[in-house]
């Protein structure tokens, strides 16, 4: 096997929810704060909330992870217009009471991503024989 072939690979589920509060609070943050910057203009401060919320959206939409691969050493997050790149040795894989599983980082400790797969086997195989540390049933 060579480094650069995909051992694993899986769709992730998507935290749509936490995106949309995020890019919320931090759109209803700007808004507000021009509204208290600019006295009392309303309108500037919604068409700009509105502006920035769309924005966020976007931006959240193109960096958020949608699938994962597993490589020889090598664990990738994928998205539309960005890959990060994770050693390993450095990651931990835990299986979910509901049959999910949860990727992380082990120190500091991060939840980086969520999947389903029905084959628990092959899944802890191919993350063990990368490198990861695979906890759980």
């Amino acid at each position: 096997m060579s480094d650069g072939e995909v051992l694993y690979e899986a769709q992730l589920r998507q935290r749509t929810v936490l995106a949309a509060s995020v890019v919320c609070a931090i759109a209803f943050m700007v808004a507000g704060l021009v509204g208290i910057i600019e006295g009392s203009p309303y309108v500037i401060a919604i068409i700009l909330g509105v502006v920035v919320l769309c924005v966020l959206a976007v931006v959240v939409y193109v960096l958020l992870p949608t699938r994962i691969e597993v490589r020889a050493g090598e664990v990738r997050l994928i998205a539309p217009r960005a890959t990060t790149k994770y050693a390993a040795d450095a990651m931990t894989l835990r299986r979910l009471a509901n049959g999910g599983w949860e990727f992380s980082r082990r120190e500091p400790a991060r939840k980086l991503a969520f999947f389903r797969d029905q084959d628990a086997d092959r899944v802890r195989q191919v993350f063990g024989e990368a490198g990861v540390s695979v906890v759980g049933a």
